[in-house]
């Protein structure tokens, strides 16, 4: 896990080897870059402010849903690498990864985009995500709703990543709750 937000490398593209790598890297590497995301002491303490809501978020209750869901991403992901997915399309893996658009240029495209928005939000915060500025805020939504484009498409590779997808739609709901 990175020591700073600064450290933190969202989809770290490698040309010496196969898109198929490193998009399992990125699905790889993503539960440890979500957690470190949310477990920043500024979201922490969000958990504190919606204290008094008729429906309150739990601090327990939220941290449990996470790592279920980055467990049923791992499983898909070694079943994935066992060959126990069939693909609707000839070609199978390498095809399907052509097919979602993370293939060759458009995944080149896509990593340095999603790693543009992640530097706005270090930008926005002089390198600290702090919940509470409203401006780091928004741009964490931006990146997370780009981010969720992302697990749309990849879900059609690795089940596994749909669950991940919907606990990161929480989030977001979680942090409309801060933000005018």
């Amino acid at each position: 896990m990175p020591d700073s937000a600064s450290d933190l490398i969202w989809f770290n593209l490698k040309r010496e080897i196969s898109d198929l790598e490193n998009v399992l890297g990125f699905l790889d590497n993503l539960p440890f870059n979500l957690e470190f995301l949310f477990r920043q002491q500024s979201f922490q303490d969000l958990f504190q402010l919606n204290i008094d809501d008729k429906y309150f978020v739990d601090k327990e209750l939220f941290y449990a849903s996470m790592y279920e869901a980055f467990s049923i991403l791992k499983t898909d992901i070694d079943y994935f690498m066992q060959g126990r997915f069939r693909y609707r399309f000839r070609g199978g893996r390498v095809r399907m990864l052509e097919l979602i658009g993370f293939s060759g240029n458009s995944l080149r495209l896509k990593a340095n985009l999603l790693n543009s928005l992640w530097e706005k939000v270090l930008k926005a915060g002089d390198g600290i995500v702090d919940f509470a500025n409203n401006n780091i805020v928004k741009a964490v939504r931006k990146f997370l709703t780009y981010l969720n484009s992302m697990l749309g498409s990849l879900k059609e590779l690795i089940p596994g990543v749909e669950a991940v997808k919907e606990f990161k739609e929480c989030s977001e709901g979680f942090l409309d709750f801060f933000t005018d």
